[in-house]
């Protein structure tokens, strides 16, 4: 977690919010494609 840009009055939690922002990186990735399991990729 990048704690220099947590906002503290944001309505989800650091971690919900990060994940929806990978989610929607995912989506433009093909279905046949191999995605990295591991979350520093998404850093």
């Amino acid at each position: 977690m990048n704690w220099n840009q947590t906002r503290l009055d944001g309505r989800l939690p650091v971690t919900l919010r990060t994940a929806n922002q990978v989610k929607s990186v995912l989506r433009f990735c093909p279905a046949d494609q191999a995605v990295a399991t591991r979350y520093a990729h998404y850093m």
